[in-house]
């Protein structure tokens, strides 16, 4: 449901996945991000495919059933696809990544082997989904359970990313104690050390993204280009991917251009669950330096500004692109699909 919760969570096994298969942590990163974002842009119980169909009055299991095919497809293109050609990339250009941390981690564990305790199977996936469970509660739980019950207070208290992701860590702690090298504290200071940076050029990137959100240039260019003949499909994906590029939020971009359009698409007899998915395509990729997931991905990864451009920024445009070319492919038949029209 929040990708930045996917980033932190994943980006640490992603990493000791490519040390240990000499897979490109590019190649893998790309993988990762592609499906996250592309879950985060399009499928529902996510926020921003929600407002788009709220405002295009859809319905939310067809829009869903579409959507979550576009969003696959996509990501088998982008995330996949693209991401072995960047593991092809890197090995023909012989680029090697640095993985000192995990290294250092492993010489501690071999010269402690004798004496520590390692956490069985279930323990360490137990720690990777607490917070994953207690997010799903928060989502669905509402959908199935009748409105305004303290049941339900309750799961939206818990099932909030902050609130999950805090519980996380406590009850990380709490299990890992006995498999632990050195105090909780310790652990928690050198964490803390790690994402103080991580937070600083986060509030930079989103801060940068609303000042240019506040000039109305997005707004401006999105007004110019739907005075142009374009297909309608075509054109939600690149209002869309304009106001994405030029202030770094997918939601303010999916938001705008759903708004913005919904008269149009209801008078083009094209299927509004279609144009709300190719709006959601639209929001996936190009996401520049002033989008704080730019930077959460670079640093949680640990790559290059460059490496982090071709992963995330490409890979996010391949992606967004193919979810629309999948969506033009339903469109030729939105008169025999269900619930498309």
């Amino acid at each position: 449901v929040f990708g930045d919760v996917v980033h932190i969570m994943y980006a640490p096994m992603v990493r000791v996945i490519s040390k240990k298969t000499k897979v490109s942590i590019v190649s893998l990163c790309c993988a990762t991000v592609c499906a996250t974002v592309a879950t985060g842009a399009m499928v529902i119980p996510t926020p921003n495919p929600m407002a788009v169909a709220e405002n295009l009055h859809l319905d939310y299991g067809v829009f869903f059933l579409y959507a979550a095919l576009a969003g696959l497809f996509g990501t088998l293109v982008g995330g996949l696809g693209y991401g072995r050609f960047l593991d092809w990339q890197d090995r023909k250009n012989h680029h090697e990544y640095a993985f000192e941390d995990i290294e250092d981690f492993e010489k501690e564990s071999e010269t402690s082997a004798a004496s520590r305790k390692v956490p069985g199977f279930g323990v360490a996936v137990s720690i990777l989904m607490v917070p994953i469970m207690l997010i799903l509660l928060g989502s669905f739980g509402p959908m199935i359970l009748p409105e305004g019950g303290t049941i339900i207070k309750i799961l939206n208290f818990i099932g909030d990313k902050n609130i999950a992701m805090l519980i996380g860590v406590i009850y990380a702690a709490l299990v890992s104690l006995p498999y632990l090298q050195k105090p909780v504290g310790d652990v928690m200071n050198d964490a803390a050390g790690q994402v103080g940076l991580v937070l600083l050029i986060t509030g930079s990137g989103g801060a940068f993204g609303k000042m240019l959100q506040s000039t109305g240039i997005a707004d401006y260019i999105a007004t110019s280009l739907s005075q142009f003949h374009i297909p309608v499909l075509v054109l939600c994906f690149i209002i869309a991917q304009i106001l994405r590029c030029a202030q770094g939020s997918t939601g303010v971009a999916l938001i705008t251009t759903s708004s913005m359009f919904a008269p149009l698409i209801a008078a083009s007899g094209i299927s509004p669950v279609l144009c709300g998915i190719a709006i959601c395509a639209g929001g996936i990729g190009l996401s520049l330096p002033n989008d704080s997931g730019f930077w959460a991905i670079n640093r949680f990864y640990k790559i290059s500004v460059e490496d982090t451009i071709r992963a995330w920024t490409i890979g996010g445009f391949v992606t967004g692109v193919a979810a629309l070319v999948f969506v033009c492919i339903l469109s030729l038949f939105q008169t025999h699909l269900p619930g498309l029209l």
